[in-house]
C-alpha cells in the first residue's frame, strides 16, 4: 500500500519494508491508481470504520511485493505466478 492510499484509509503508519527498485516500479503506477480510486469513491467512503482503522492485511499482490517479486504488468503476472504456489 502507498502512502497515499494509506492516509485515505485512515492510517497514520504503515509498515515499511524494503525491495528492489525494479520490484516496487514494477508493481505500482495503474494497479495502485485503480486502488486510490476505488477507495476515493463515495461507496467506499461510506464503509470507513468511524473509529478508524485498526490493521490491513497484505493481500496476495502485497506478499508478491514483500518477497521483492515483480507483481507484474497489466495482467499482474507475477502475483498470478505467486497465486500458484499458495493453491498448490
Amino acid at each position: 500500500m502507498n502512502r497515499r492510499l494509506a492516509r485515505l484509509k485512515g492510517f497514520d503508519y504503515l509498515r515499511i519494508i524494503p525491495i528492489s527498485k525494479a520490484a516496487n516500479t514494477n508493481s505500482g503506477t495503474i494497479t495502485e491508481k485503480y486502488g486510490f480510486d476505488y477507495h476515493h469513491s463515495q461507496s467506499s467512503q461510506n464503509n470507513i470504520n468511524p473509529n478508524g482503522p485498526f490493521i490491513q492485511y497484505a493481500d496476495i499482490a502485497d506478499i508478491t511485493k514483500m518477497l521483492n517479486l515483480k507483481t507484474g504488468g497489466d495482467f499482474q503476472d507475477g502475483v498470478n505466478e505467486a497465486l500458484k504456489y499458495l493453491l498448490e
